[in-house]
């Protein structure tokens, strides 16, 4: 008994011993081509980061939940004059969709997609479960509401920039062309029409304070 256990005790030392040694190959190895090919290495190496940045920081569907209430909420506390209409107009069609269990969830591992399906989630009716009476799959882009990527809703995002400013009553002004671009640019990274606007310096003004008596001998 004792013998069986030193051998199984000698075979599982070597064991680990090999599969160490295997290891350490490999690391040394590709150490040695990352050193001999430095860009190769590089590019590999930003890759495997994106990858696993964008695998950690997709959105979840609470998350979309969250931010669609919160929306809501945003443009709640607003008054009619203040609400941004466009804003308004499509948050109150994707509660619409979420009221009635339409919106779906789709994790495609490095992003997620909300889209809207004709059924209640619910729903066990033959309609609703057969394939041949839901939607094809090219139909599926038109039905797409929303993008996650890097812990953000990106068209929820970009439609509740400057929601509190109605541009039909104030519309934008651009002096040149290419300046409407630069403002659909930046507001798909969620800055505001405004963010490039300065405060007026305070100007400081004197005033010499004088009798009536000074002001009636000036005259």
């Amino acid at each position: 008994m004792l013998k069986r256990l030193g051998s199984s005790r000698d075979k599982l030392v070597k064991y680990f011993k090999v599969l160490g040694n295997d290891y350490k190959d490999s690391a040394l190895g590709t150490l040695t081509e990352a050193k001999e090919k430095p860009f190769r290495a590089f590019f590999y190496t930003s890759a495997c980061i994106l990858s696993y940045t964008l695998y950690k920081t997709t959105p979840s569907e609470a998350q979309y939940n969250a931010a669609l209430v919160e929306a809501s909420n945003d443009l709640l506390l607003l008054s009619d004059t203040e609400r941004n209409k466009t804003t308004d107009n499509y948050v109150q069609y994707l509660l619409q969709f979420s009221c009635k269990g339409m919106l779906r969830y789709k994790h495609m591992g490095f992003f997620s997609l909300i889209y809207h399906s004709n059924h209640d989630k619910d729903a066990r009716t033959y309609i609703s479960q057969c394939k041949y009476t839901n939607p094809r799959w090219h139909h599926f882009p038109k039905r797409v509401m929303d993008v996650g990527l890097l812990g953000r809703w990106w068209r929820l995002s970009y439609t509740m920039t400057d929601y509190d400013v109605d541009f039909k009553v104030l519309p934008k002004e651009f002096n040149q062309f290419h300046e409407s671009y630069i403002d659909f640019v930046k507001k798909v990274f969620g800055y505001s029409y405004f963010s490039n606007l300065h405060a007026q310096p305070v100007k400081c003004h004197g005033y010499v304070i004088t009798s009536p008596d000074e002001v009636t001998n000036g005259a």
